[in-house]
């Protein structure tokens, strides 16, 4: 369903944008909590494409 409305990750994307914005930290705190297996387990690659994710695997 989230691929034919943009508007659902335009609105995920800008709440990214004012989150980084809002707290102080110097990396994105999305990339910092979300892991690749989180992003396999629910799908997410629409709104965090694998190699955006910072966070290594251990």
């Amino acid at each position: 369903m989230v691929t034919f409305h943009e508007m659902g990750i335009d609105a995920f994307n800008h709440y990214r944008y004012l989150l980084s914005k809002m707290l102080p930290f110097k990396r994105d705190i999305i990339d910092e909590l979300v892991t690749p297996e989180l992003i396999d387990e629910y799908h997410l690659e629409l709104f965090i494409p694998k190699e955006e994710n910072k966070i290594k695997t251990m």
